[in-house]
């Protein structure tokens, strides 16, 4: 049953994926090393202002940096949160997601609805799979 129900999260994961346009596997969908990069915009920790940053998930670590190559802004272990959609709107902003953490959650705005989505069960994914492992 849990495996069944793996495969049909990483076949749905691989469709939305390998169709959306911003965000993208970087290699082909493995479960065991997920890797997805893409733009999104994240609350502050302390100013609470919103600033564009990209991106980038390798296996349980969601780095976020000011650019592509650019200089890494922070990092968190997704085996440390929790992950979960927000609905409507937080603070003016549309298609919003949390990573919790035990010191900070993340508040990160992604560009549309399916870029959401599709974040949020990329990160419960890699979670899932890591945990697996251990």
């Amino acid at each position: 049953m849990r495996r069944e129900c793996s495969r049909q999260i990483i076949k749905f994961l691989f469709r939305v994926c390998s169709h959306d346009m911003k965000f993208q596997l970087i290699q082909p969908f493995n479960p065991l090393a997920v890797t997805k990069q893409g733009w999104a915009t994240k609350q502050g920790a302390f100013v609470k202002n919103w600033k564009r940053r990209w991106f980038e998930l390798n296996n349980s670590t969601l780095c976020y940096y000011v650019a592509p190559q650019g200089k890494k802004k922070g990092e968190v272990n997704i085996l440390e949160c929790e992950i979960s959609l927000h609905d409507g709107t937080y603070d003016g902003y549309s298609h919003v997601f949390q990573v919790t953490h035990l010191k900070r959650t993340f508040f990160i705005s992604a560009d549309s609805g399916i870029d959401k989505i599709s974040w949020v069960e990329t990160l419960k994914t890699c979670k899932y799979v890591a945990q697996q492992k251990v």
